[in-house]
């Protein structure tokens, strides 16, 4: 399958379940944003107690934070589940109840979205220890040696992040996490070239819901409050339908290889 007949049967796939595709974007836009309400009080709480000295409110600002972005994510990755199920390919099982069936593959797919997190932190780690060692180098030769550093993590996370995309279209499938993650970097390597095709495919495809949410941001910062809040209600839900579009291509991707086809 060509990168744009998987654009294509991506989008099949976000209008054959309207309902599902519109629950699910309106989920994601919810979570996002009530992800960032809880980080912007928490950085005022954090702000508020190092003016006051008060470690009691830092400690809330903390809670708060990471209790909001764990919450949210996690109703987000609920919705987008039972979208992936929906979306996972004809004739499959999970297509005839993707909602319970999107609620058991839920736990691979976080267990998959903590893994590559848990890799990207400890790459960003790496990087910034290496770093610190060059500060008092030249500046030419200081930012040659930083571009060395950093090049290798960077490859590396790029390759983490698709492998992960790929593992978690295969969860959706119904997959365990592990071998999602087996395949997922299997097809990465093997298949290097068409997936990036199709990431350059969808970048053009997926223009409108991205510009359009763009647009809703420079807007939103010239609302009012009330108005605001509904434009970057909208502006998430339109990064969440791109996201989806990107994903339901890459499970056509994904159905479309034989060796990945049985999920």
């Amino acid at each position: 399958m060509s990168a744009r007949q998987a654009v294509w049967g991506g989008w099949v796939a976000l209008t054959e379940w309207p309902g599902i595709t519109s629950a699910s974007a309106l989920t994601s836009g919810v979570a996002l944003s009530a992800s960032l309400a809880a980080a912007a009080r928490a950085w005022s709480l954090a702000q508020l107690s190092i003016e006051r000295g008060a470690g009691g409110l830092f400690g809330r600002a903390l809670f708060l934070a990471l209790a909001g972005f764990g919450f949210a994510a996690l109703f987000a990755e609920l919705g987008r589940a039972c979208a992936l199920v929906a979306y996972a390919g004809p004739g499959r099982r999970a297509r005839r109840n993707p909602v319970w069936r999107g609620l058991a593959c839920t736990p691979a797919i976080v267990t998959l979205r903590a893994l590559e997190l848990l890799l990207y932190s400890m790459l960003l780690v790496g990087v910034g220890l290496a770093l610190t060692k060059i500060v008092g180098i030249s500046t030419v030769r200081g930012a040659f040696a930083g571009a060395l550093v950093t090049a290798p993590a960077l490859a590396l996370s790029l390759f983490v992040f698709a492998a992960t995309r790929v593992a978690i279209v295969l969860a959706a499938r119904g997959a365990r996490a592990a071998p999602s993650l087996v395949r997922g970097c299997e097809l990465s390597l093997r298949r290097l070239p068409s997936l990036i095709r199709l990431a350059l495919a969808l970048a053009v495809a997926t223009s409108p819901f991205t510009l359009g949410a763009l647009v809703l941001t420079i807007a939103a910062h010239h609302a009012s409050p009330n108005a605001a809040i509904a434009l970057e209600l909208c502006r998430a839900v339109s990064l969440a339908l791109a996201a989806l579009w990107c994903y339901a291509a890459l499970s056509a991707l994904a159905g479309s290889d034989p060796r990945l086809a049985g999920g």
